[in-house]
């Protein structure tokens, strides 16, 4: 039985981010991609300047038929951009078995809005309780759970904050936290507190960091790992692959895929 991992996000037309690519880091670490699609976006290298989402009920028929015919051991959500997204994705999701890996894309870097107000409620109270693993970064880690994050000690607080919604494990990525020549991910999991630790890669400004995160997780997932086991081994993949990222257009990074 092949091993299938599930993205759930919008299109980058550049390749460099969302459902794109997702499906090269499932290739990449060798699981069966498939992709469900939210929204079309105009971007590039240098921003997101138009989004697109898609008419309701799109997300829900694409996820059924999917279910319907395919055994998905884990999926992930990207950019849902509508309520309603978040609305089909917990009718489909709250009976069934596959692990579900959210990461909460609220805002581009660039600055546009990616997920309504509404939207980020709905999260909270039905797509959290049902996901297994959770990966905001510091601003993401800010607005969910309503704590300005300063200190180590705030990090602590955001995370029980997040895990109170019901979210079994959550990884607050530090690559925007000030931690000097290193970065820090705080990985919540069950009443313990896990600082995972690598050296800071000193690139700015690339593209789909959160997307191949979340999408290596899922992956890893997908072949079997333990909650912990991918979190850990995904962090180890991206920290190689970030290292080798390359300059394609005229301005983010990319990662080389």
């Amino acid at each position: 039985m092949e091993n299938i991992a599930l993205t759930i996000a919008g299109s980058d037309p550049s390749g460099g981010a969302g459902l794109q690519v997702d499906l090269k880091v499932f290739k990449e670490i060798g699981v069966f991609g498939m992709g469900v699609l939210t929204s079309l976006t105009v971007q590039n290298s240098k921003g997101v300047y138009q989004t697109y989402p898609l008419e309701k009920g799109a997300v829900f028929n694409q996820l059924q038929v999917l279910f319907d015919d395919f055994d998905i051991k884990a999926a992930k959500t990207g950019m849902l951009l509508k309520e309603y997204v978040i609305e089909e994705i917990y009718e489909v999701f709250k009976d069934k078995y596959t692990m579900l890996v959210v990461d909460p894309v609220l805002v581009s870097s660039s600055g546009k809005v990616l997920l309504e107000k509404q939207g980020i409620k709905l999260l909270k109270e039905k797509l959290f309780p049902i996901t297994d693993i959770l990966t905001p970064n510091i601003y993401e880690a800010e607005i969910l759970s309503g704590l300005k994050i300063y200190t180590e000690k705030d990090i602590k607080k955001a995370g029980e904050i997040l895990k109170s919604f019901g979210v079994k494990v959550v990884v607050i990525k530090g690559g925007h936290f000030k931690s000097g020549n290193k970065v820090i991910d705080y990985i919540f999991f069950d009443k313990s507190f896990i600082p995972i630790e690598y050296p800071r890669i000193n690139i700015n400004d690339v593209h789909g960091t959160g997307c191949v995160l979340s999408s290596a997780i899922t992956a890893y997932l997908a072949l079997g790992y333990d909650f912990l086991k991918a979190i850990e081994t995904a962090r180890a993949f991206f920290q190689h692959k970030i290292q080798l990222v390359k300059m394609f257009g005229k301005g983010s990074f990319y990662f080389s895929l």
